[in-house]
């Protein structure tokens, strides 16, 4: 089975397992029974069916070869295996990708409208809607974190985060944006050849800056750039940039999971294949840090619940809890020390699932090769549902 978004789904039918895909390539989710999604998840392309099936059914014995046979070949129809037919839609959409000339919006519905004026008029709303600032906006930023959640949910905390900054005596001339990959990236980092497009007009593609970025990396830590075309993270950064700055060259750089699958714990330092990739893309980011770029990190904070697996409620104490680690996390990051955010998150193995980790991480690293700068935090919510809570903060380096 290939990588895909999975959570859990209550259904007229039962409990099922909602399969959607960050890459694209389906409509929609898919719905899999448990049973389906069990089976799915044993198809781990280093056994054959022959050999898989007496392991399946020391648990099933119900289980017989066509029956096997026939998920698989089903799974494969809906493209949900790395298979030959994977691969071919894979490249097929990313060759339609590129050919459209630039990264066209995909999130506005339920977001943002579409058409630059209604766009201006409602981010203002949001703007204006939040509570007032006591202190100016400062000179200029050097780095900005910013939600990357809807919009519906995070709204005053875009809204603390970006209003702001339309007053900046110093506005940046280029964004480069490090946003969280939802798509599993092989490679680590997605460069985007292509301009993103806002309600506001495209905004510039610097061309320079990518390939300065991407010739500090070998090829294999270059990811898929097809991961570009459904990603709301750099998307809402570029509406975001393009509301608050105008039209700065915007560079954007999708970021993979950093956590090793045998020791989630374990610092990117400590990992020989990962350190020399973060070491060489920081200080190749550092070196384009000058008065004129800013950087922003389209990060979401935690995300606990039974929506993505948890088996306890979000009780009072649980969101307590939350808010309480969180808050380690958020000083940590104010502090500027990579390894000490690092660990506030991934010492427990990353359970919070906190989305923004390489990102930030990322972030931390590049700044630490700069002058130091002092952070102000912008705000901090907890957005909850009866079967799910994400955690959102926005802040500012300067």
């Amino acid at each position: 089975m290939r990588p895909l978004q999975v959570s859990v789904a209550r259904t007229a039918e039962g409990l099922r397992i909602a399969v959607s895909d960050p890459l694209g390539l389906l409509d929609q989710a898919l719905l899999l029974t448990p049973e389906l999604y069990w089976i799915a998840c044993h198809l781990d392309g280093a056994s054959s069916l022959e050999e898989l099936l007496p392991r399946l059914r020391e648990r099933a014995p119900e289980i017989d070869e066509q029956l096997l046979r026939d998920a698989v070949r089903e799974l494969d129809r809906h493209l949900l295996l790395d298979s030959p037919r994977f691969r071919r839609a894979r490249d097929q959409a990313r060759e339609r990708f590129l050919a459209a000339g630039r990264r066209e919006p995909r999130h506005a519905e339920g977001n943002y409208p579409a058409e630059g004026d209604a766009c201006r008029e409602h981010l203002d709303e949001l703007c204006a809607a939040a509570p007032a600032d006591r202190e100016p906006a400062p000179l200029a930023v050097r780095a900005v974190v910013s939600p990357h959640i809807d919009f519906g949910r995070g709204g005053e905390i875009y809204a603390r985060t970006w209003g702001p900054l339309r007053e900046l005596r110093r506005p940046p001339r280029r964004v480069i944006a490090l946003g969280t990959s939802h798509a599993p990236l092989d490679g680590c980092f997605g460069f985007c050849p292509l301009p993103y497009a806002t309600p506001f007009g495209v905004l510039p593609h610097d061309q320079g800056a990518v390939e300065h970025l991407r010739a500090a990396l070998p090829e294999a830590a270059h990811g898929e750039a097809l991961c570009h075309r459904h990603e709301h993270s750099l998307e809402f950064q570029a509406v975001w940039s393009a509301y608050a700055f105008g039209a700065p060259r915007f560079v954007p750089l999708l970021v993979g999971s950093f956590l090793d699958a045998e020791d989630p714990a374990a610092p990117p330092r400590a990992q020989p294949w990962l350190e020399p990739w973060i070491d060489a893309l920081s200080s190749a980011l550092a070196e384009l840090a000058d008065a004129e770029t800013t950087f922003v990190a389209g990060v979401d904070l935690a995300h606990i619940g039974p929506h993505f697996g948890d088996e306890d409620p979000l009780e009072p104490e649980r969101l307590r809890s939350l808010a309480h680690a969180d808050e380690a996390s958020l000083r940590a990051l104010e502090s500027g020390d990579a390894d000490a955010f690092w660990s506030s998150v991934a010492a427990d193995g990353d359970a919070r699932r906190v989305c923004g980790l390489a990102p930030l991480y990322l972030l931390l690293r590049t700044l630490e090769k700069l002058p130091r700068a002092s952070a102000q935090r912008r705000g901090y919510a907890q957005c909850t549902s009866p079967d799910q809570c994400v955690s959102i903060a926005g802040m500012w380096f300067s």
